[in-house]
Order: structure tokens, then sequence, then C-alpha cells
């Protein structure tokens, strides 16, 4: 399960009256999401109270295809902490390379190579966590995911 990219369904509802729907429940107190509702895009959040780092976010886009609605779903993590995890990987990624070349360099000159390979173990542990640490939020965010697909289902057919 977990987070999967994308998504695609069909429905015979039109366009408006699919948003509608969640334009409705927009101004509802029930909603149990957070909803921002622009042209034919619907994005869905959970609330502040239950919101982690991990929290998932839903994208739906609302398009005509063929007579009937077709609806695209993107469920993804939170963008400030996947940005976060890409910046961290991608430090360390370089770091590694720079302090493994550094380290092969001064082994072949015969010089002590110890900082070098510090840096290459530390960097390649900073990698390893990272992507430790997005795996984790994944399998976090699974009953969460499951939570918004439901609620967008529910929706969507009613």
């Amino acid at each position: 399960m977990g987070i999967n990219i994308c998504r695609v369904y069909e429905n015979n509802n039109s366009e408006g009256v699919l948003l509608g729907k969640f334009i409705a429940l927009l101004e509802s107190e029930s909603n149990p999401f957070t909803m921002q509702i622009a042209n034919n895009l619907i994005i869905l959040k959970v609330k502040k109270s239950e919101s982690r780092w991990w929290s998932p976010e839903m994208n739906l886009r609302i398009e005509t295809e063929n007579e009937k609605s077709m609806i695209y779903e993107v469920v993804g993590p939170n963008a400030s902490t996947f940005t976060s995890a890409m910046f961290m990987i991608l430090l360390g990624i370089v770091v590694f390379i720079a302090a493994f070349i550094m380290m092969l360099a001064q082994m072949q000159l015969g010089i002590s190579s110890a900082l070098a390979s510090v840096g290459t173990a530390l960097s390649g542990f900073l990698v390893i966590v990272s992507l430790s640490v997005l795996a984790l939020g994944r399998m976090k965010a699974t009953e969460q995911v499951a939570r918004l697909r439901e609620f967008a289902k529910t929706t969507l057919d009613t």
C-alpha cells in the first residue's frame, strides 16, 4: 500500500457536478480534511491538529475525456518534508563522492586518508538515514493515505 504516485478514475458525472460536491464540503464543518479548490484541481491535506511530518497530500485533477470525467489522483508527501529530505540525500551523495575520491587519491599518494575515510562513512550514513526517514514516513502515512482515498471515493461516488 503506502503512497502510490498516480491513479486514474472514471466517473459519469460532469466536472461541474464533481467540483460542486467538493465545494459543498469545503464550507462544511464536518469536513475531516483541509481543502483548496482552484479551477479543476482539488488539494486535500490532513488538518493541522492531526498533521505530522509524514502526513500526505492528495491532488485530484478533474478533466473531461470522451464525454466522461477522468479524475487524476496524485498522493505524495508534504512538499517541505520531501524537499528537505531530498536536499539531505543530495548533500550526502555529493560529500560522499568528494570524500571517496579524496580518500582514493590520498591512498594512491601514500598519505594518511583517515579524515577522508571518516567523511566518506559519515556522508554515507547521512544518505542511509535520510532514505530510512523517508521510508518510515511512507509507512506511517499509510493510514492517512487510506483515509484520504476513502474520503475522495465516497465524495465522488455519492
